[in-house]
């Protein structure tokens, strides 16, 4: 044989063991394939192209990145994540609703344990009224006219139409005439079952020409920290004024001394403080002398 008859030879045995080996691969595949795929219509196989229904759970470990649109559907599912971005305008809540959320129910956006333990939300409720607070105690959030036609300065009154406030005509020096006598156009209010009520005139504040101010106020049913609070008495300036209470008579029980009562200002008028808690919902006539004003 000639030396050109045995390279021939030799490279023949080899191709013939490539081919052996390679079917043998071919053979491990196709067993691969039936344990996988046993009707063998890829059904049961993900390819890279053509569209598929995969069914069952799935984990993927590691990173996805989806260069696509992603549609998700279903009635019950969750996602978590660490941030969402958005470049739209809106974000929509109860996409194809057909019917309102029913009273108590909410639709918004819950923070868990903002201060460690308490769940907070912000949420708007079936009447339209934005509502914030702790989980549970959602309390109405009220909204303001337009800055155009709010008027600085002037007295911020509740809109029930509109729901909303406003600024009514009155400044709150509108509210006194001289030195701190209340407008002869200013009707002093209390707030009887969530309504302001006209106080009678016999129980309305005055002011007395000697600098002492003497009237009617009650305290409220409810305790802050074992302290009772009265209704507000109209004084504007009343932060810069130095106000003594010299006498505080509760009707319908023993009158406290004077120690356990305390004024507490503000620039708008002050009010009547107790420690004594048999004052809770009564009336006080009292006096205060005013000194300090201009």
């Amino acid at each position: 044989m000639s030396r050109i008859s045995l390279v021939e030879a030799y490279d023949n045995r080899d191709v013939i063991g490539q081919l052996v080996r390679l079917r043998e691969d071919v053979n491990e595949l196709q067993n691969i394939l039936k344990d996988i795929d046993p009707d063998g219509d890829l059904t049961n196989v993900v390819t890279k192209t053509g569209d598929q229904v995969i069914d069952g759970i799935k984990t993927f470990v590691g990173k996805i990145v989806a260069d696509c649109d992603i549609i998700q559907l279903g009635g019950n599912y969750e996602t978590h994540a660490e941030q969402v971005y958005s470049k739209n305008d809106y974000i929509v809540m109860r996409d194809e609703a057909v019917s309102g959320l029913a009273p108590g129910t909410y639709s918004g956006f819950q923070v868990k344990k903002y201060n460690g333990s308490d769940d907070a939300r912000l949420v708007v409720d079936n009447e339209g009224v934005a509502r914030v607070g702790d989980l549970n105690d959602e309390q109405p959030l009220m909204t303001r006219d337009e800055v155009a036609d709010m008027t600085s300065g002037n007295i911020v009154v509740w809109d029930g139409v509109n729901k909303k406030a406003i600024t009514s005509a009155k400044a709150v020096g509108d509210l006194v005439a001289g030195s701190g006598n209340i407008g002869s156009d200013v009707i002093p209010v209390k707030i009887v079952n969530g309504e302001a009520v006209a106080v009678p005139n016999e129980f309305q504040t005055k002011k007395a020409a000697n600098g002492q101010t003497f009237g009617y106020v009650t305290f409220g049913t409810n305790s802050y920290n074992g302290v009772f609070k009265s209704s507000m008495v109209p004084l504007p300036g009343a932060d810069s004024l130095t106000l003594t209470l010299t006498s505080c008579s509760v009707y319908g029980i023993s009158t406290p001394p004077l120690s356990d009562f305390t004024i507490e200002t503000t620039p708008y008028g002050f009010w009547i403080s107790s420690t004594a808690s048999d004052v809770s919902g009564r009336t006080c006539n009292f006096y205060v002398t005013v000194s300090g004003g201009v």
